[in-house]
């Protein structure tokens, strides 16, 4: 959702998709990538981890 919402505000805006991808590469320190993986993993890591699956 939070993929879909960024790309569609940008969209509205007249951004390019090379200028919205952009925003997803680790140059100059951006580490958003790396929130967006956590994030996705996190729930099915702690269900394992509390012994839920």
């Amino acid at each position: 959702m939070t993929l879909g919402f960024e790309f569609s505000f940008a969209a509205l805006q007249g951004k390019s998709l090379v200028e919205m991808l952009a925003a997803y590469t680790f140059t100059d320190g951006n580490l958003w990538p790396v929130v967006l993986v956590v994030t996705a993993f996190a729930p099915r890591l702690m269900a394992k981890l509390r012994g839920w699956k």
